[in-house]
């Protein structure tokens, strides 16, 4: 039987395989821009390039973002079915289930502000060499009104297939609510539902093994296409990335259990 220990230790062992993973990453990266930019000919430049930067280094990447992409709707939907189901009283539901939105939206609009004015003030981008032939238009914010209106999905599975994330929870929720009061027919399917829920945990166990993997090639494939000068900026996207994260955990939520 699994202990909580052994979880602990399997955790700490995948964390350390990533910052190997990107360390090594680094290391690889650095070399093959230096050896494409400074030794290759122009006929090794386009081997190295074709082969293993834009070849197997975005293929294991790219594989790796849209394995984690994938996993995340079916693993929200189905632990928060379980979870809604196991609460056999409606009513305490119903209360949980609002304070829990509430509390997604109040913390979420604190994560976004955090970001945005440590961004504003740090710049971590500033120096990274992009491509500004690129054009973005941003979309117009909608209304309030229609904000919350689009929460209440009405195409759950076209919902799923944008990853708009608030009305698969609702639909959860909803779908939980039926299952607790249906009676025995709702409690064969919440067999079902945890059954399945127990499934795509071990699927999120099986792509998290290959974080390592993608984590390096991600990174190789940018210091190679970079070189060392995307370092410093990374350095510091990545360290202000963690500090906002610390004060949000150390600082945010702390303070929300104190008050409520």
């Amino acid at each position: 039987m699994t202990t909580d220990a052994s979880k602990d230790d399997s955790g700490k062992q995948l964390t350390i395989r990533i910052l190997w993973g990107m360390a090594i990453g680094i290391g690889v990266g650095v070399f093959l821009n230096f050896i494409t930019t400074q030794v290759l000919a122009e006929g090794g430049q386009t081997l190295i390039s074709d082969w293993l930067t834009n070849g197997i280094f975005q293929f294991v990447g790219r594989a790796f973002v849209n394995l984690l992409q994938v996993i995340v709707i079916p693993l929200v939907l189905v632990s928060l079915i379980s979870g809604t189901a196991a609460m056999e009283d409606i009513a305490k539901v119903g209360r949980i289930g609002l304070k829990t939105l509430l509390l997604y939206l109040f913390t979420t609009a604190l994560a976004i502000s955090f970001a945005m004015g440590a961004a504003l003030l740090l710049q971590p981008g500033a120096g990274f060499p992009i491509d500004d032939t690129v054009a973005f238009t941003a979309k117009e914010a909608p209304p309030l009104v229609q904000v919350f209106i689009n929460i209440i999905p009405k195409n759950v599975f076209n919902a799923m297939a944008s990853g708009n994330m608030l009305p698969i929870i609702v639909f959860a929720v909803l779908i939980g609510l039926s299952i607790t009061m249906a009676g025995e027919a709702g409690k064969r399917v919440l067999g079902f539902v945890n059954d399945l829920n127990a499934v795509v945990m071990k699927l999120v166990w099986i792509v998290m093994q290959l974080a390592p993997y993608g984590v390096f090639a991600l990174i190789a494939r940018t210091f190679a296409n970079e070189g060392f000068s995307a370092f410093l900026p990374l350095l510091k996207y990545f360290l202000l990335v963690i500090a906002v994260l610390i004060f949000h955990a150390a600082v945010t939520y702390p303070t929300i259990l104190k008050l409520l």
